[in-house]
């Protein structure tokens, strides 16, 4: 299953929703302003994450918090890190 990240719903996720829906690929999407990561609970149950988020520190920690976990994402939280920073 594909988790996908994002916060708000826009134009490119809704297509994105569709077209997963028509080739009967399994996804679901993580609420970043719902997402918990208790310390020592599950992570979401998915193979790989999206990073769809428009808020560039929710995700940077997101990512991170699920690359800790074992939790494949694309990118992952070092890529995001990297090109959050405008200095690097």
């Amino acid at each position: 299953m594909i988790g996908i990240l994002c916060s708000r719903v826009r134009f490119e996720e809704k297509a994105l929703f569709e077209a997963l829906r028509r080739r009967g690929i399994p996804f679901e999407r993580l609420n970043e302003d719902e997402l918990q990561f208790p310390i020592g609970g599950d992570v979401p149950a998915t193979d790989v994450v999206l990073d769809r988020s428009i808020h560039h520190g929710r995700s940077l920690y997101a990512l991170s918090l699920l690359n800790a976990a074992g939790v494949p994402t694309v990118n992952s939280g070092h890529v995001a890190q990297i090109c959050g920073d405008k200095i690097l």
